[in-house]
């Protein structure tokens, strides 16, 4: 009896872990959901871009929460230039440095060109994050800003370089 006892309260005690593991992503997929039902509901209103790319960036950081800083980036000039369109967290002096960038900087020209996401692990292999942060101790993801397969803009969000994005990120 004790042992069915000590194996039935092990599976209680497993099926428990695997619950709230479930609960958890659940309450995560739910909030992104929400993002992009709120991003797909504003988008259809008429907003200039700096006032969408904003509010964008803001639901960005809400949803990924390591995230505490953030830029969003637009390509301008026949692609010869990111031009800073929408900030959150930054320093002013950052922001100073950061309105007008070459895409062929670092990690952002691996984006730009590639369409593809790029984490940098220490905000020094970023040159903005070198010349503009306090980098000891964060990342940065890179993300693109697609529309029709063409990248029109990258959004870095700024996160401490302990934490390690997954695929789902």
């Amino acid at each position: 009896v004790r042992g069915a006892k000590d194996s039935l309260e092990g599976r209680v005690a497993e099926r428990t872990r695997e619950l709230a593991q479930s609960e958890a992503a659940l309450r995560q997929r739910n909030q992104e959901l929400a993002a992009l039902n709120a991003i797909a509901s504003i988008t259809g209103r008429a907003l200039d871009l700096d006032e969408l790319l904003d509010w964008v960036l803001e639901q960005a950081i809400q949803v990924f929460e390591p995230a505490q800083e953030g830029a969003i980036f637009v390509l301008g000039d026949a692609g010869r230039e990111l031009r800073l369109h929408a900030h959150r967290g930054l320093p002013p002096e950052a922001v100073q440095q950061m309105l007008s960038i070459s895409p062929d900087a670092g990690p952002y020209q691996e984006v730009v060109e590639t369409g593809q996401p790029v984490y940098t692990v220490d905000g020094k292999e970023d040159p903005l994050c070198g010349c503009t942060l306090e980098t000891d101790g964060k990342g940065c993801i890179l993300v693109p800003l697609k529309t029709e397969g063409s990248v029109h803009g990258v959004m870095a969000l700024y996160i401490p370089a302990t934490y390690q994005p997954n695929p789902a990120d």
